[in-house]
């Protein structure tokens, strides 16, 4: 499981899809068919299939790289300069002049779809874009925690590339999530996770099944004596989702959806949210966020990017992805920074080792909360608190620390720093408020040169970390 403080990197492998959307009025119809004319007002476009995905993964503040193929074309040039412009990593997609890119073009009258029309080749890469798809896997695979199949049938995801790509990911102890497409599933043996809907269940299983919990648990564990994989998780429209494990457990979410405008893309959004969240919270909260993320989307026309702060409104800052998403990298954390002061915001700091959390840490937190608009708490890791407080401390991971702190309304952000004291953290930051405890003096503050000022707040006493333990020890000796 990746630290709390690390965002996922996520590397999408599949068929790209430009989707190109035209709108107008109809006002009349033509006279040489019985069929809408359409006055088109405007037309743009949008990430479609894999892209999709990959959008929806930076979207929601993951690293995102894709791989696939597109032509040596306008709508090709399109899909690189959209992906790179949403930091997505595009310098793998082949540009291939045997190959068109793969489009679809809806036609909306009146708010209304009147017609789609796609333009793609469904032609298997060839054994020489096979090499190049698979050197370009090769060359980066390592720097990505969880790979994505994103699979629409266009030629991108043989059964050569499938396997070769779960072989190199099993080999290298990455996680493997299959946006599955038609009957052949077994190219995909040995994935992780499988994230089918359910009409595409029922296509490979060859059975007919009605969208009810019990049925679909009992007719779908054949899965995982076919294909070897862990998890399968089964989107089913209105009814939420199913998640299947091969130990026989399951968990079921009811749909999230308020209202329904257009199911386009809805299940790249899901398999995008699980792979941005893999591993850094237990896993049914993970699938809270991909069904809250699959019923906003639902909601917007055409195929959409659901944003992190769409999630959090509607999650509410109660939920662990809230907590998490406070947790951050320092890099991240400059960046968040810089952009809270172009805001205008005013940015205040404090940190600690915060072991066995207490009321004393709380006051800090709020007091220093109050000298600005967003706070910053530095945290010591454990290797940190080792060394200050000795081999037996400390008592709570770093990773569960980092939460407590995180969950609390007054913090905006948690970073994780690993030397002794938050020097160099504040050399970076510079917050215009470090705020310590009144234990402290001027003089004693490190890095307050960093600061636009420093403001020591009363120290609680009777609350310490080091008595709360020594009572215990005391307590637990008497009981002896």
């Amino acid at each position: 499981m990746r630290t709390a403080e690390q965002k996922n990197r996520v590397l999408v492998i599949g068929d790209i899809i430009l989707d190109i959307v035209c709108e107008g009025l109809v006002e009349r119809i033509s006279p040489e068919a019985p069929v809408p004319v359409v006055k088109v007002k405007s037309e743009f476009y949008r990430a479609g299939g894999a892209a999709n995905v990959a959008n929806n993964i930076a979207s929601l503040g993951a690293e995102a790289a894709l791989i696939g193929a597109v032509g040596a074309d306008s709508f090709g040039e399109e899909i690189c300069k959209s992906m790179s412009g949403a930091g997505i990593e595009s310098r793998y997609i082949l540009k291939s002049r045997g190959r068109c890119t793969n489009t679809k073009t809806r036609v909306i009258g009146n708010c209304q779809q009147i017609v789609r029309m796609d333009c793609h080749d469904d032609e298997r890469v060839n054994e020489e874009e096979h090499k190049l798809l698979i050197g370009n896997v090769k060359k980066i695979l390592g720097h990505y925690d969880v790979i994505v199949l994103s699979d629409y049938g266009k030629g991108i995801c043989s059964e050569a590339l499938c396997r070769e790509v779960i072989r190199l990911c099993s080999q290298a102890g990455k996680a493997v999530l299959v946006d599955p497409k038609g009957k052949d599933w077994e190219k995909y043996t040995g994935a992780t996770m499988i994230t089918p809907n359910l009409k595409e269940v029922m296509e490979w299983a060859g059975v007919k099944m009605k969208n009810d919990t019990d049925e679909i648990v009992a007719r779908c564990g054949a899965v995982f004596d076919r294909l070897g994989t862990t998890y399968l998780l089964i989107t089913r429209s209105e009814c939420g989702m199913t998640l299947l494990e091969n130990n026989g457990e399951s968990i079921s979410l009811r749909a999230d959806a308020k209202e329904v405008f257009d199911v386009s893309g809805a299940g790249d959004t899901v398999i995008a949210a699980v792979s941005a969240f893999w591993g850094r919270m237990p896993l049914k909260e993970t699938l809270r966020i991909a069904n809250t993320a699959a019923g906003i989307v639902v909601g917007k026309r055409g195929t959409a990017a659901v944003t992190q702060k769409e999630i959090e409104r509607a999650l509410g800052n109660g939920r662990a992805w809230a907590v998490t998403n406070k947790i951050m990298s320092l890099e991240e954390a400059v960046k968040k920074n810089a952009e809270w002061k172009e805001e205008g915001k005013k940015v205040v700091f404090t940190n600690g080792c915060f072991d066995m959390f207490h009321k004393g840490h709380a006051c800090l937190m709020y007091a220093a909360a109050e000298f600005g608009d967003r706070l910053i708490v530095g945290l010591n890791s454990d290797r940190s608190v080792h060394r200050l407080k000795g081999g037996s401390r400390p008592l709570n991971r770093q990773e569960d620390r980092a939460c407590v702190i995180a969950s609390m309304g007054c913090v905006d952000a948690v970073v994780i720093f690993d030397e002794d004291t938050p020097e160099q953290m504040l050399k970076r930051i510079r917050p215009d408020v470090l705020v310590k405890g009144g234990d402290y003096t001027l003089s004693k503050v490190a890095g307050r040169e960093y600061a636009g000022e420093v403001r020591l707040v009363r120290y609680m006493e009777g609350y310490s970390t080091t008595a709360l333990i020594n009572k215990i020890i005391t307590n637990e000796e008497a009981a002896t």
